[in-house]
């Protein structure tokens, strides 16, 4: 006998793992680079695309990101006040093909 094919399961792909996964919103400046970046997220889409308005970033998209770690909010403070973002800066993935960490979140 001759083994002609070799395949492997992955319980996320299949549907068998469903992660509690926490929310957020980025604005988005990886995409087509195939590069990590760190980038805020924030709570709501709305705090992501007045933050974005006022950086003058209107050429990325807002993005859906999530994390199976939960996001510790926190009230800006800076020179924009009133905006309500993760405690610290995340890195982005474009999916979820990365060693899950407190820090790291992917695309929804």
């Amino acid at each position: 006998m001759t083994l002609l094919f070799f395949s492997a399961a992955c319980d996320f792909c299949d549907g068998k793992v469903h992660p509690n996964y926490h929310r957020g919103y980025v604005v988005y400046r990886g995409a087509g680079d195939g590069q990590v970046h760190e980038e805020y997220v924030f709570r709501r889409a709305n705090d992501a695309e007045r933050w974005r308005a006022i950086m003058h970033l209107e050429a990325y998209d807002v993005r859906q990101v999530v994390c199976e770690h939960e996001f510790q909010w926190r009230k800006s403070s800076g020179s924009i006040r009133n905006l309500e973002l993760a405690d610290h800066l995340y890195s982005i993935f474009p999916n979820r093909c990365y060693e899950p960490s407190p820090r790291r979140a992917h695309l929804a």
